[in-house]
């Protein structure tokens, strides 16, 4: 009886996904959230045995990390290659290569049991729009073909910036996703810094700014 009534617990939990997924952006097809749903279950079911984000839920994986993710498309879809600075378990880079197939990802990431995640992930969804570079950002050579890069978390902004210094040079976009907090607290440091404010979201103060 436990079983079946887990059994439907969590077919009522991958339905409030689908609805919170599908308010955010009513145009994907069927197939891309359902994709999407499937991730976020991937991505918890690992999470407890891997430690790779630090939140307990797939509800919290869902309105933190993939929904977010979700809202960039607006911003990003007019590039054709992009790259994911210290992407993680792939935020936001897994989440939007998902929602569009025809644009390319490069998601950079140190840790190898997350690299062993995405990859994972690539092979279980056959994604062919990504490649994964497990080096440091700093030992890899520009590549003239990334026409942005966005990162979450990987650094203050202020580091993201000279790290992506010679990348900019060259034309990439850089878009650094941060907290509202975390800005406060680089507010002396950034001073000099030339950006602008693409977007925010309000329930989690996430800031996504554009460098100049």
């Amino acid at each position: 009886m436990s079983k079946q009534v887990d059994h439907i617990k969590k077919k009522q939990e991958k339905d409030d996904w689908h609805t919170l997924i599908r308010q955010m952006s009513p145009g994907l097809d069927d197939q891309v959230v359902e994709r999407l749903c499937h991730y976020v279950t991937r991505l918890e079911a690992w999470n407890r045995v891997h430690n790779l984000t630090g939140l307990d839920s797939a509800h919290d994986i869902v309105t933190q990390l993939v929904m977010p993710s979700i809202a960039l498309q607006s911003t990003l879809s007019k590039y054709a290659c992009v790259l994911d600075l210290g992407t993680g378990a792939g935020i936001p880079g897994v989440v939007l290569a998902i929602c569009q197939p025809c644009q390319q990802w490069v998601l950079v990431e140190r840790s190898k049991k997350k690299v062993l995640f995405l990859k994972h992930i690539i092979n279980d969804f056959a994604l062919k729009n990504i490649k994964i570079i497990a080096e440091d950002f700093t030992s890899i050579s520009v590549d003239p073909n990334i026409g942005a890069i966005v990162s979450r978390g990987s650094a203050k902004l202020e580091q993201q910036i000279k790290m992506t210094h010679h990348w900019r040079e060259q034309g990439s976009k850089l878009y650094s996703i941060q907290t509202a907090k975390s800005l406060a607290e680089q507010a002396e440091s950034l001073t000099s810094i030339q950006s602008t404010q693409l977007a925010i979201d309000g329930d989690l103060e996430l800031v996504l700014l554009q460098v100049l």
